[in-house]
């Protein structure tokens, strides 16, 4: 007993040590009056710089915000909801608007407003833009207890602009992507599209050894996660985004990870250009993260020094002190890269077009509460500026809200007011040219953690209007992304496997029952296109379903259809293989041959530490790892050909089916000439309850890889996969030996 008192004591003493002072405190905060700023009643679409060492750095804003209370889509309809209580910005800027510590000096800018302030008998300076301008904003978060609040008082303030900035590059200043019609329509696929496409896109991805990496070592800097990925000509910025799966599970507790992180910069060629520092350092190269980020932690490295090269970046994170436990390392690379051609459009529809949220007994419960509907993971290689949303909600109610507010996750996106119908009921209705920079906005934020920032919240509602029911007739987001980020030049496009389309559906339905209870049913269904650009005309099909964690039951019967016109003619089809189905295995035996299917599934496996949120399990399209597969139970899969100019997937999970099911839809043929283009259209179908929904993803193909993709450069994939592969890839599977 003596000797176990004796040996706690000495690792007291040794953690005591080697722990970083308790004098360095939460991290500090400046923060000012949004009156005296002259922002107070201003809607939160606010970023900011400021100037570090002489370095212009993004800075993350942090504002009062306000609580709402959220009920999920997937549960409204019963007895006993789960009521949650979330912090989102405000409406309008109100109290603290609050900056780390800066240099009192402006950042050049395209356009913003500096503000300097004094506090503690010193000087710091800030320039407020508008976040949807430039890329690098960071939006406003919520201010939490996390961070020390210092007070200081406004001392100048005055507007400046500059034609180009240190580190804008190319990629900030190319206008948003062509779209082939329209704003106010849908995105359609064309020839245009999909050739002319120009614009930038955010590229989201993460590292081997950055997808929940453990780091243990007891000596400092004893124990590193390091990595390597490429970025072509173009690039000049990076940001290392932390997610809120990076914690510290210390003995005695911590408040911060202190991580001691290098990078360097050579050609492709392994040419060694230099050093790269990423900033807001404690000390050189040292940083600290909160524990656990609260949605993320973002450090941003200036690249506009090789802008004009294609560059490789190896990475270090290591624990800059001795770690009686562990640090758990999740992180994301994101960045901004100009690109040309091959534009697609995606799209992102939940949870159903004609559910309707009728609670058997709407009381105060849901009086003043927000719905919640899950399904929007935007997918990485989204186009800055493409962004926009149709939703259409309906009610019969005799005096719904005049007006509701729409976020995703803490984002304010916009407030629309009701307009009544020629059937006498009440609407609200988003087009396609409302709130375009919101959307956006909050697109590219939530690629800052792989897509998966949080459900869209639309409220409050009144429990009368519960009560006579809320019909979503659409809630649709979509937008236009590029399958990777390489040149055009690039033969990946044309001989290697990439994804070409992205079609996201989802669907929720309960139920009470007096016998039986409270019963919910929900399902999200991805859907891709994948094959290389020289054999464009066979794509293979994949598809997931997975059912959301706060549901019982997946829907009981989804169908998916695709559909191929060339030059607006309907062709006809054939299925070439047979679809399978499968699940996570615990046998260590891959049974599917196609390793893609494997990595497009795989990260609808991923484990609760995983999860960016607390309300929902949200599947990220880049977090993912390799996982293995066995042949599913419960699941009745059958492809239809019968009409010729269709192959309709039929899948019945039965109630035991498991929560994440991989389906290989095999190879569809069309019958059309070489070269010639063709139009492939996606729609499904969802039964919960009887609730019956359709729509679709289209993608367009046609011979243009094998015009433009012809030389051997830049040969990496890095959407598709998930995890970037550097140097020897597979033409058809993804190759884990050589993700960076």
């Amino acid at each position: 007993m003596l000797r176990a008192v004796l040996f706690w004591a000495l690792v007291l003493v040794i953690y005591a040590t080697a722990a970083p002072p308790e004098s360095v405190g939460k991290p500090q905060l400046i923060c000012i009056d949004a009156a005296e700023a002259g922002f107070k009643g201003s809607p939160p679409f606010i970023g900011a710089y400021v100037v570090n060492r002489g370095e212009k750095l993004p800075s993350q804003i942090y504002t009062n915000g306000t609580v709402i209370r959220i009920i999920g889509v997937w549960e409204a309809n019963s007895t006993n909801p789960s009521v949650r209580n979330i912090t989102v910005l405000p409406t309008e800027l109100f109290g603290l608007i609050c900056f780390r510590p800066g240099e009192a000096r402006p950042a050049r800018v395209k356009k913003g407003v500096y503000i300097e302030v004094e506090a503690r008998g010193r000087r710091h300076g800030v320039t407020i833009v508008d976040a949807g301008d430039e890329p690098m904003a960071l939006p406003p978060l919520p201010l939490t207890d996390d961070f020390e609040l210092i007070r200081g008082k406004v001392v100048a303030r005055r507007e400046v602009a500059s034609e180009e900035t240190p580190a804008e590059g190319v990629a900030e200043r190319l206008d948003p992507p062509p779209l082939a019609q329209p704003a106010s329509q849908l995105i359609q696929p064309s020839q245009s599209l999909f050739r002319d496409f120009s614009g930038t896109i955010i590229a989201s991805f993460k590292l081997k050894n950055t997808d929940g990496y453990v780091i243990s070592s007891q000596t400092a800097r004893g124990s590193c996660a390091t990595g390597r990925f490429i970025l072509p000509n173009g690039t000049s910025w990076i940001a290392l985004v932390f997610s809120p799966a990076t914690r510290a599970e210390v003995y005695g507790g911590a408040s911060e990870l202190w991580l001691y992180i290098t990078a360097d910069v050579y050609r492709t060629d392994g040419t060694y250009l230099g050093g790269l520092s990423f900033g807001g350092a404690y000390y050189p190269n040292v940083y600290r993260i909160p524990n656990p980020p609260r949605p993320w932690h973002i450090l941003y490295a200036d690249l506009s020094r090789w802008r004009d090269i294609d560059k490789e970046i190896r990475i270090e994170i290591c624990n800059e002190n001795p770690v009686y436990g562990r640090y758990i390392i999740d992180a994301f690379i994101y960045t901004a890269v100009p690109a040309k051609s091959y534009g697609e459009p995606f799209a992102l529809e939940s949870p159903g077009k004609g559910t309707t949220i009728k609670p058997y007994s709407a009381d105060v419960l849901y009086n003043g509460t927000y719905l919640a509907i899950p399904g929007f993971t935007p997918p990485p290689g989204y186009a800055l500026g493409s962004a926009r949303a149709v939703i259409t909600l309906r009610t019969c109610s005799p005096n719904p809200p005049a007006s509701i507010n729409i976020y995703w996750g803490p984002l304010y996106i916009g407030t629309i007011s009701r307009m009544v119908g020629t059937d006498g009921c009440w609407y609200y209705v988003v087009t396609p040219t409302m709130l375009t920079s919101a959307w956006d906005v909050s697109v590219r934020s939530s690629l800052y953690i792989g897509g998966s920032l949080h459900a869209i919240f639309v409220g409050p509602f009144d429990a009368t209007t519960y009560s006579s029911g809320i019909t979503i007739q659409n809630f649709r987001v979509e937008g236009i992304y590029r399958p990777e980020m390489n040149a055009r030049a690039s033969i990946i496009f044309s001989d290697y496997a990439v994804n070409w389309l992205h079609y996201t559906a989802s669907a929720f339905a309960s139920y009470f029952d007096y016998y039986t209870g409270a019963a919910s049913y929900g399902s999200k269904v991805n859907v891709m296109l994948t094959d290389s650009g020289f054999f464009y005309a066979k794509p293979h099909v994949l598809i997931s379903v997975s059912k959301y964690e706060s549901t019982s039951f997946h829907c009981g019967r989804i169908e998916i259809s695709v559909r191929a016109y060339s030059n607006g003619v309907p062709v006809m089809l054939s299925l070439q293989g047979r679809p399978v189905a499968y699940q996570e295995s615990a046998s260590g035996q891959v049974s599917s041959y196609l390793q893609i299917v494997v990595d497009f599934v795989s990260k609808i496996f991923e484990h609760s530490d995983k999860c960016a949120s607390n309300v929902l399990k949200f599947i990220s399209w880049p977090s993912f790892g390799i996982s293995i597969l066995q042949s599913a139970f419960g699941v009745d899969v059958i492809a239809d050909t019968s009409d010729p100019y269709v192959v309709r997937y039929t899948i019945c999970p039965s109630p035991f089916a498991p929560s994440a099911i991989a389906i290989d839809g095999a190879s569809i043929a069309p019958y059309i000439s070489l070269f010639q283009p063709v139009v492939y259209e996606v729609g499904v179908y969802m039964w919960c309850l009887g609730d019956r929904y359709y729509d679709g993803g289209k993608s367009y193909l046609d011979g243009t890889p094998i015009t433009f993709s012809t030389q051997n450069i830049h040969i990496f994939r890095t959407f598709t996969c998930g995890k970037q592969e550097i140097g020897d890839i597979d033409m058809y599977k993804c190759t884990p030996s050589s993700y960076g």
